[in-house]
């Protein structure tokens, strides 16, 4: 229907691309995180970058989107919240990450108006997906819940499905 190359050294772009009404967002470790527009045209359709933001050049770790924005793993190994509309970062936090950052992962499930986000360090952090700021939302903080990893967590019938270097874990939420 439509294409719009991004090439790379590495030539591969390993995040998951997320639509929000008529924008498809996909990040590229090199060039940052793009919005394209897709319209009709014609009988067709047309594809047109809206914006293109460096500061959220997510490298491996699917974001996700609440609304107009999405959330991901950032260049810097930080939590950011990014508009779909504009590609402006709405904001950015630092602190739940191991590794350099081209190796860091988080894995991203929505509950609602809440995100549960995996870290590379196997800790579970509850945080809300609200545009205005950070704000996490378990009282505990971070919870070990398995060894490190960079696998995406599963969730089905109230149960988180986790997998680290020696073992899956089924893990009851509630």
């Amino acid at each position: 229907l439509w294409r719009f190359p991004i090439t790379t050294t590495w030539a591969r772009h390993a995040t998951t691309p997320v639509v929000v009404v008529d924008i498809v967002t996909v990040s590229s470790h090199q060039h940052g995180m793009f919005g394209l527009r897709v319209s009709r045209d014609g009988a067709g359709q047309k594809v047109e970058k809206a914006w293109l933001t460096k500061e959220a050049a997510i490298n491996f770790a699917s974001p996700v989107a609440v609304g107009d924005h999405v959330y991901g793993l950032g260049p810097a190994k930080n939590l950011l919240c990014v508009d779909v509309r504009t590609g402006k970062v709405a904001w950015s936090q630092d602190g739940y990450f191991s590794g350099n950052a081209g190796q860091s992962h988080a894995g991203l499930l929505v509950f609602g108006r809440n995100i549960l986000a995996l870290t590379d360090r196997g800790e579970m952090v509850l945080f809300a997906a609200d545009p205005a700021a950070f704000r996490q939302v378990n009282p505990g903080g971070r919870v070990q819940v398995c060894g490190q990893t960079w696998c995406n967590p599963a969730y089905a019938d109230g149960v988180a499905y986790l997998r680290d270097k020696k073992e899956l874990i089924a893990l009851p939420l509630r």
